[in-house]
């Protein structure tokens, strides 16, 4: 699934993407940004409307029959509060060089959901999120509570003609992460048909509020999206999409900018209960900006794969997945032929349990630019929201090059091999306990031939524990 159209009924429950927000410190910071949007929250609090779940019918003529009284509001409040703790140990394959860190991460997070009978609906959530240290041997400093108002929109939508807008801050994200998993500014329009669904929207991925607080840190980049998705239901679990999506890259602090184009499919679901599958496939064109002239660009990406599912005690199941994308021999050199993502994305998906993770690689986690991944997954549920996975992945490049593109790993290959190794990735999640989730990854990443030969493997550890209200 691309995008969920607009709904009464929103989700304020779920934990926020980690995606951009506009960030700031302090309470008189984060009511500036409210108003900075503008947003009535300041006046529905005074008025004593903020009461968990209010319902307040609007007067009606006494000759109106009852049935037609379809002026009610409600408010509604949920939230999440959780803690994530981290251990990334040898990122840059050099066990000499003391550069591992233990962190833990807590954060809370709140959302109010404003609806109306009059089709008009308002959403608004917040997180504030903190950075300890339990070990650091790098040079990255801690993080103070920060407030981070993560959506802020209106829904304005028309039942009769199956139209809606969405209009303010708010997230988009795809159901595998592939396309873009981030809160933008940004205009939806939404047309709901019986065969297919209908969606338009400009976005920028800079926020307003950084821009009205003139935040230069925040300065750097600068990049609008123009989308335009169909998608249809060839199934009852089944969903195929097609899309285009326009970037402009607007250029700060003498980066070179980029203008692209991607028009792709994407496939995602199940036709019985034995079988999941997915495919997403793009093609890329556009140019980028160089010193002197600019440099064409045309590349593609495919990402596939299925999971087999078996009626066997603990409910086992078996992934094979391929992920290619098109590299580019000679970096300055013709056509750029070297396939890349939106830059939103964050390939994140679950292939049979409770809980989604990278499912490219929770160590090397790259994006699908001049490399190919080989994916084995192995899973079962030993209990019904329990899962327990198992997964490999093999990587090699495309085009041998002495660079990575988007990877957590802080070493570039040689540029004589493309073998660039191998990983294994352990994932646990548990909701048993109602609003309760629980998620434990283990991560061991060991670098091939690509690297230097006395490179030395990575190991990563998380254990997130939430509690949603």
């Amino acid at each position: 699934m691309l995008m969920n159209p607009v709904k009464s009924k929103n989700t304020p429950v779920a934990k926020p993407a980690r995606s951009p927000g506009f960030r700031h410190r302090g309470i008189s910071a984060l009511v500036t940004g409210l108003s900075s949007h503008g947003f009535l929250l300041i006046a529905l609090l005074s008025n004593g409307l903020v009461t968990g779940r209010a319902l307040a019918a609007a007067s009606t003529a006494e000759s109106e029959p009852a049935a037609d009284t379809k002026t009610a509001t409600s408010i509604e409040f949920a939230g999440y509060i959780e803690s994530t703790l981290e251990v990334e140990n040898d990122f840059d394959l050099n066990a000499d060089k003391k550069n591992d860190i233990v962190t833990n991460e807590p954060e809370v997070g709140l959302s109010l959901l404003l609806e109306s009978a009059s089709d008009f609906n308002l959403f608004f959530k917040v997180k504030f999120v903190r950075l300890d240290f339990l070990h650091n041997e790098t040079d990255k400093e801690e993080e103070d509570w920060e407030s981070v108002v993560e959506e802020t929109y209106i829904d304005i939508g028309d039942a009769a003609s199956k139209l809606s807008w969405r209009i303010g801050r708010q997230e988009f994200k795809d159901e595998m992460e592939w396309l873009y998993d981030a809160d933008l500014d940004g205009i939806r329009l939404f047309y709901k048909q019986e065969s297919v669904n209908w969606e338009v929207a400009t976005m920028r991925k800079h926020s307003a509020a950084n821009e009205f607080l003139n935040d230069p840190q925040d300065q750097d980049e600068d990049i609008r999206y123009l989308t335009a998705i169909a998608s249809f239901k060839p199934g009852k679990k089944a969903k195929l999409s097609a899309y285009l999506i326009k970037l402009d890259e607007r250029s700060f602090a003498g980066s070179r900018p980029e203008d692209l184009l991607f028009l792709g499919l994407q496939s995602i679901g199940q036709k019985n209960a034995s079988f999941k599958h997915w495919v997403n496939a793009a093609y890329v064109t556009g140019e980028r900006e160089r010193s002197n002239d600019t440099r064409d660009i045309e590349a593609y990406g495919i990402d596939i794969g299925g999971t087999f599912k078996f009626e066997t005690p603990g409910r086992s199941s078996f992934t094979l997945g391929y992920a290619y994308g098109s590299g580019d021999e000679h970096r300055n050199q013709g056509k750029d032929t070297n396939f890349r993502q939106t830059d939103l994305q964050d390939n994140d998906f679950s292939f049979n349990g409770v809980t989604d993770f990278q499912y490219l690689g929770e160590i090397l986690d790259p994006e699908l630019s001049n490399v190919s991944i080989v994916t084995l997954g192995y899973g079962f549920r030993p209990a019904k929201k329990t899962s327990i996975d198992f997964v490999f992945h093999r990587y090699d490049q495309v085009e041998v090059v002495d660079r990575l593109t988007g990877t957590n790993i802080d070493r570039d290959p040689q540029g004589e091999n493309r073998e660039l190794g191998y990983e294994i990735d352990m994932i646990y999640g548990n909701k048993k306990i109602k609003d309760v989730y629980i998620e434990g990854i283990l991560g061991y990443f060991s670098p091939g031939k690509a690297f230097n030969p006395k490179a030395d493997n990575a190991f990563s550890a998380s254990l997130e524990i939430g509690l949603k209200f």
